[in-house]
């Protein structure tokens, strides 16, 4: 009898009320956190000035190609040998964005519902990175893709194969009709983001991965499916895309984080993704929800 009331008591007892200065030193606390979290977003926005800088000579390069290389280089492919455009034919296929998407997305579907509790911690790790990495470039790839879409049925330019009866020049907005989607290409932002996310997690293999993606994106000219102005401008709509969305993790402390690299900063990978998040399931899609919302970073 002693016992029950007891532990009625310790039920229905009251904590203790918390003094004023202690409430106001938590609420100081709380907003100490908040404002924190505020200002590193704030000091690592994922605009930088780098990317504008970036942004300014893409459009240069994209107007002189415009202006002096489309005509000139559609007109040397027509003269090209076949046998030539037959091997770049294979290689522009590297940029269809569903040999990416697909797959990315079913490690993604697999790995969030999979238990991993019985794992051992640095297993755990593992599959947590390996599930932001292929989320990343899904998000990555779909991202800039469906950007590009959007712009190329209201820009409206006319294909390369229109070339001698409406030259590079003619623009029909709002056609939706794939001869007229020219600028930017589709390929090109696809290899173009592809070979960002790369290269942010493999940087020591810069030197291969960005030669190789500028020869896919070229392929698009050599096949005469596009003029060069609009593989320039698909591969920096893939890039600056994929650079956006990373610095954007990296505010909330997912999967990179930003370092300052003497004028300009540097986004780099870090090996610790997902915290508290294993087996994911719907409470890991809510945790990581809360992270990418700017909530508990």
């Amino acid at each position: 009898m002693a016992l029950w009331m007891a532990a009625v008591k310790d039920v229905t007892e009251k904590p203790p009320r918390r003094s004023f200065k202690h409430r106001q030193k938590e609420f100081a606390s709380t907003v100490a956190r908040r404002n924190q979290r505020r200002s590193f977003e704030h000091r690592h926005s994922i605009w930088p000035t780098a990317y504008s800088d970036i942004l300014v000579l893409v459009t240069i390069a994209t107007a002189i190609s415009f202006f002096l290389f489309d005509r000139r280089l559609i007109q040397a492919q027509r003269n090209l040998d076949p046998a030539i455009i037959d091997i770049f034919q294979i290689i522009t296929d590297i940029g269809k964005s569903e040999w990416y998407l697909v797959p990315t997305g079913i490690i993604c579907l697999l790995l969030v519902y999979v238990d991993w509790r019985g794992l051992a911690k640095r297993q755990q790790v593992w599959l947590s990175s390996l599930l932001f990495d292929a989320w990343f470039m899904f998000t990555a790839i779909i991202g800039s893709g469906i950007t590009t879409i959007i712009a190329k049925q209201f820009i409206g330019r006319a294909r390369p194969r229109h070339f001698e009866t409406l030259g590079p020049a003619f623009f029909d907005p709002l056609r939706f009709e794939a001869s007229f989607a020219s600028f930017p290409s589709g390929h090109a932002t696809t290899i173009g983001a592809l070979a960002t996310v790369l290269a942010l997690r493999f940087p020591q293999f810069r030197v291969v991965i960005i030669p190789l993606a500028l020869v896919v994106g070229g392929s698009r000219v050599v096949v005469g499916a596009h003029y060069p102005s609009d593989v320039i401008m698909g591969l920096a709509v893939g890039m600056l895309f994929t650079l956006m969305l990373a610095r954007f993790f990296a505010t909330r402390k997912i999967g990179f984080r930003v370092v300052d690299n003497g004028p300009y900063e540097q986004v780099i990978p870090k090996r610790r993704v997902l915290r508290g998040a294993s087996p994911l399931g719907f409470g890991g899609i809510f945790t990581l929800g809360k992270r990418l919302l700017g909530f508990g970073a």
